[in-house]
């Protein structure tokens, strides 16, 4: 159907770093999708759109396509699905660097997933949580949160999330003043 392979297409154009062709899709099929109600692709489509927006760097519309995303989903009530638009604004909130807000919705998405059993990709909104406390300069909250993400994913995680992680660590230790400490992470972060 037109609307799923649109949207299959916007996705792919959109990881290509294509982004304005991505958006141009999705808002092609978006009302089509509404239109004939089918509401599984028309979420999927919101949060494709929240995204490429978000990585375009139009916070303003990504944080419109998110709010209507978490509209429908909420009106839903699967939780699973919510924490997923919850932590997507939070990233926005992140990159406008307004760090209590991207705390409040990390948070919100935390709670939404432990309220499920989903653990779909925790470790990230972990390691999103380290960070803006890193720039709120509260250090030991990043530690903590840092060390959670890492030990949630253990030895399954990925070479992104312990690159990140060492990062983490690394400032966090370098602004406690644990300079040694400091230097093996950020040397672990390099390396990766």
């Amino acid at each position: 159907d037109i609307v799923k392979s649109g949207r299959i297409r916007g996705q792919a154009l959109r990881r290509l770093d294509r982004l304005q062709e991505s958006i141009d899709i999705f808002t092609e099929v978006l009302p089509i999708a509404k239109r004939n109600r089918f509401v599984d692709e028309y979420k999927k489509i919101l949060n494709s759109l929240a995204l490429a927006y978000t990585f375009k760097a139009e916070y303003d519309k990504a944080l419109e396509y998110n709010f209507q995303s978490l509209v429908v989903r909420e009106s839903e009530g699967d939780k699973a699905e919510i924490s997923i638009t919850l932590n997507n604004i939070g990233l926005v909130y992140f990159k406008l660097r307004n760090y209590e807000g991207a705390l409040e919705y990390f948070n919100r998405c935390v709670t939404m997933k432990q309220e499920v059993g989903d653990t779909t990709n925790l470790d990230r909104t972990y390691l999103n949580l380290g960070l803006c406390y890193l720039h709120l300069k509260e250090f030991k909250e990043a530690k903590n949160y840092t060390l959670k993400a890492l030990s949630f994913c253990g030895s399954k995680c990925d070479d992104e999330i312990i690159m990140m992680g060492e990062y983490g660590l690394g400032e966090s230790a370098y602004w406690l003043g644990e300079l040694d400490e400091a230097e093996t992470h950020l040397k672990k972060s390099l390396a990766l």
